[in-house]
């Protein structure tokens, strides 16, 4: 049976020593702050990311430090009157039904015809593939590029409507 082998401070500077004499050099000459950030430098150890960074922190502040990083992060965060877009279509491509049910609302409201519709939006007004993604049915059209960025800008200049 195989035993475990400690994996310390001397373990990997022996690794560096052995299996990347440059990155030790670079190590003794100060060039490294410590023997685990040699072994992040020479790949041995992976750094920890972002996410888990943020996760040790929160476990080690206080609750008044959390109280205020919560307050820090509402008030960061946009508001309903910097709401971002919501995005009309999935990642396939087809429209999501809330902008679906929006775009009706919006031609029904204002009286717009499809024609009329796409020309608010500064597109070609014979491009069927907006109506043909609208009606669905059993192999729904997927819209992308500018059809998509133009339909967003609709919706948020029509957004009172």
């Amino acid at each position: 049976m195989a035993t475990n082998r400690k994996r310390d401070r001397a373990y990997y500077e022996q690794r560096l020593m052995n299996e990347y004499p440059a990155i030790y050099s670079e190590l003794l000459a100060g060039q490294h702050k410590s023997v685990r950030a040699a072994s992040v430098a020479a790949g041995l150890v992976k750094a920890p990311g972002k996410l888990n960074l943020l996760k040790n922190s929160w476990k080690k502040a206080t609750a008044i430090e959390q109280r205020d990083f919560i307050r820090w992060i509402r008030s960061s965060t946009p508001t309903a009157t910097t709401k971002a877009v919501r995005p009309v279509v999935n990642s396939d491509g087809h429209l999501l039904t809330w902008s679906k049910k929006r775009i009706h609302a919006i031609m029904t409201g204002r009286s717009l015809d499809h024609t009329g519709t796409m020309r608010e939006m500064g597109m070609n007004p014979r491009d069927t593939s907006l109506w043909s993604a609208l009606r669905g049915g059993n192999r729904p059209t997927r819209i992308g590029g500018p059809l998509v960025v133009a339909l967003e800008k609709w919706l948020q200049a029509n957004r009172s409507v």
